[in-house]
């Protein structure tokens, strides 16, 4: 018969599946939206522009609002929000 703590690690571990699963996901919407932002970008690029520059800016350049699928329209309003560099990816 299973004991409390095997049922609790069992589910401690599943969930920890879990976690890792929608990482790995999220990981995957990130490059997809990364690969079509530069698609966007190659159409109109001039010079002076980096893949470095903010992501507000480089969503401005592409007009974003109209051009993103419907899962990432609020980008534009939420990017200039996120500091990266205090975003904790906990192992």
């Amino acid at each position: 018969m299973p004991t409390k703590q095997g049922i609790e690690a069992e589910l401690n571990a599943s969930e920890q599946h879990k976690a890792n699963a929608e990482a790995r996901a999220t990981l995957v919407e990130l490059d997809e939206f990364e690969t079509m932002l530069r698609a966007a970008e190659r159409e109109i690029w001039q010079p002076h522009w980096s893949h470095d520059d903010p992501l507000v800016d480089r969503l401005a350049r592409i007009r974003a609002g109209r051009r993103l699928p419907r899962p990432y329209r609020a980008l534009p309003r939420h990017a200039g929000q996120v500091d990266f560099d205090r975003v904790s990816f906990g192992r």
